[in-house]
């Protein structure tokens, strides 16, 4: 097998979605999958390669796999599903389930998340360093205006990440091809969400060391071998073509009499559609085992020399369906998997920032602090009339009205400001250069007002025994609601 090491760095914070819902919480990959090096790699020389673009992009004899976080150069493994902890006990060893059921009597935990790089002295868990930033959808077809209630956060992968992915070929597949691929793939790229928005900026270079495999057990050894997933496994029925989440021996290239152990297995599994963005329409439905899956399997005796190496070939080629998108590659009997024990020798911190957040302004804080007692039920009655006669003036108004983000920012205003100058509420409307912001014009509140007027009409609504920062702004946010609520069908 031809294989050439790839380094990918991230210049700017990535974002892979891992659920192609949009309900709820984003998060992102914290790898980069084969499918995604595949499409850029095809993006920019598809059409150059001719006859060979099927080769490369389509028989599986060329293969894209899975770009891992890296530590100290070299690639990590997805954790193990058979490696577990003891519940609410401090511990410097993972138990290895696959091979050894533990203490009795102590309940363990499986470990789900995470990666591992193995050197002789034990395991280091890795965790790509991630944030979190909120963002505004924009409204379609409005230019650069924001939709109403569009906020919404996007979880993403840090600047400076770094991940290592490879690009493998058969023996018969053509050197200079192979270089034409490589050239393609390397240099700056972008890739991911939002990448019109300072994300996915990353940049892809060829590295010459070797493949870092963490103490290959000899497979003549064992009459029980484990396999770990490093990627995602698509199995399917050869007589029927649907799929199958039951692994065989011979998807390993294992022989005929070796048989899957059940209960020294951890597997987990997923579905999804997956999107032809070429075709504009979904392939079909794809049901695979998740990579950090660990199966094991047993035969009567162990493998001979010659069945050693048709299973090296196999692990080489990779198993089951769309190899080319890095889908099916497995680790066979490493050292450190087949041991029931491995140490923890350092646990790498997860240095996944905190979601930046401005200090508190002084006056906000002190504008939550005394709105509640401040405004009683009869400034909400005054507010709630106010609101009224407000909504009778915009249904009976022509031309451009005041919008819920300019209410909005009144209501900011008087949240925020340390003294109530009318000068400074004019210019919030605009008055300062002889003509109000639009929606601010005479229309509502009748010829002759200017930004100076404006200010002294909405003072002028705060009896004189309020607070004037808490009555302004409830008014103004009820406004809002109010304009909000006949926008969708409501009442104003």
């Amino acid at each position: 097998m031809k294989q050439t090491l790839l380094r990918i760095t991230l210049l700017e914070p990535l974002s892979l979605s891992s659920e192609s819902t949009t309900v709820g919480a984003h998060h992102t990959l914290d790898y980069i999958p084969g499918r995604v090096l595949l499409g850029l790699a095809a993006s920019r020389c598809y059409a150059d390669l001719g006859d060979d673009a099927f080769d490369v992009f389509h028989s599986g004899r060329v293969r894209f796999t899975d770009a891992m976080p890296s530590f100290e150069g070299h690639a990590c493994h997805p954790m193990p599903y058979a490696f577990h902890l003891p519940k609410r006990r401090a511990s410097e060893y993972y138990i290895n389930r696959a091979i050894t059921d533990g203490e009795a009597g102590v309940q363990y935990v499986q470990q789900r998340s995470g990666y591992l790089s193995i050197t002789k002295d034990g395991a280091m868990l890795v965790r790509p360093s991630r944030g979190s930033a909120m963002k505004t959808s924009i409204e379609a077809g409005a230019g650069s205006r924001a939709s109403q209630g569009g906020l919404f956060s996007m979880e993403y992968l840090s600047k400076g990440v770094t991940f290592i992915a490879s690009i493998c070929a058969d023996e018969d597949i053509d050197d200079q091809l192979i270089s034409r691929l490589i050239h393609a793939l390397t240099g700056r790229a972008r890739i991911g969400r939002s990448r019109s928005a300072q994300f996915g900026a990353i940049e892809i270079e060829e590295i010459m060391e070797p493949r870092h495999d963490a103490g290959q057990a000899s497979l003549q050894m064992h009459e029980r071998l484990t396999v770990l997933l490093l990627s995602d496994l698509a199995l399917h029925h050869p007589e029927t073509g649907s799929p199958r989440l039951t692994a065989e021996a011979r998807d390993f290239g294992l022989p005929e009499g070796w048989k899957l152990v059940e209960d020294r297995c951890f597997v987990r599994h997923r579905s999804y559609d997956r999107f032809n963005g070429y075709r504009k329409a979904f392939d079909l439905r794809r049901a695979v085992l998740c990579r950090g899956s660990v199966l094991t399997f047993e035969g009567s005796s162990p493998l001979t020399a010659p069945q050693a190496e048709a299973v090296m070939e196999r692990r080489a080629r990779g198993a089951g369906l769309d190899r080319q998108e890095g889908l099916g590659q497995f680790e066979l009997a490493p050292d450190w998997l087949m041991t029931p024990t491995i140490r923890i020798i350092e646990t790498s911190r997860d240095t996944t920032p905190l979601p930046s957040v401005a200090p508190p302004d002084p006056a906000l804080l002190a504008f939550l602090q005394r709105r509640q007692p401040n405004l009683g039920q009869r400034d909400r009655e005054r507010i709630e009339g106010h609101v009224q006669a407000i909504g009778r003036k915009y249904k009976s108004a022509r031309g451009k009205l005041p919008s819920q983000s300019q209410w909005s920012r009144v209501r900011r205003w008087a949240m925020t400001t340390a003294t109530f100058d009318r000068s400074a509420l004019a210019r919030l409307v605009g008055g300062t250069s002889g003509k109000l912001s639009r929606g601010w014009e005479t229309r509502l509140f009748g010829e002759g007002f200017d930004g100076i007027e404006i200010a002294d009409w909405l003072l002028s609504l705060t009896p004189v025994e309020s607070d004037k920062s808490v009555f302004i702004s409830e008014l103004a946010h009820q406004i809002r609601a109010s304009l909000n609520r006949a926008k969708h069908g409501g009442t104003q």
